[in-house]
């Protein structure tokens, strides 16, 4: 692409916002023409060059792989241990769904995990999401089984 922007990641959960161009189209982007809620902001920039410095670890990728594998890996039990309750499991890395079949919702399943101290997230489908930090610990994922085998056993069948 010509411009890209990138927000969220970048500031490791500070506020930060980056628009990357190709040279042809910086040109045409003068001073002002385009706004920004922190630009020029030192903090942040002093943020994110520490972000991208560990993000940049060779151990960091080994890291997040393999937490991702282990985080995966516990939701397909977790979806044959629960066919009647898991569809499927989504995603990729440390990004995952768990797609309830059509008799639970997933908005009762959101409900019994921040009982639990689970913080996700709906998303369509009958999608909750998991979006652990990187820095999740093997600990991490063992706790949220824990946690996700009792959110599961407290729904019952509710249509969503």
């Amino acid at each position: 692409p010509d411009a890209m922007s990138s927000a969220k990641g970048l500031g490791g959960g500070f506020p930060i916002g980056a628009l990357l161009a190709t040279d042809k189209l910086a040109q045409s982007l003068g001073a002002g023409m385009h706004g920004c809620t922190f630009g020029g902001n030192h903090l942040a920039c002093s943020v994110a060059i520490a972000v991208l410095d560990e993000i940049n670890q060779p151990t960091m990728l080994a890291h997040i792989t393999r937490q991702g594998d282990a985080l995966s890996n516990m939701l397909q039990q977790l979806c044959q241990k629960f066919p009647d309750k898991i569809a499927e499991i989504r995603g990729v890395g440390l990004m995952l769904g768990i797609k309830l079949t059509e008799k639970y919702s997933h908005q009762a399943l959101i409900k019994a995990l921040h009982q639990q101290y689970l913080l996700t997230v709906p998303a369509a489908d009958n999608i909750i999401r998991l979006l652990p930090p990187l820095m999740i610990a093997e600990q991490h994922v063992q706790e949220a089984q824990q946690k996700l085998i009792a959110g599961l056993q407290e729904i019952s069948e509710e249509v969503h």
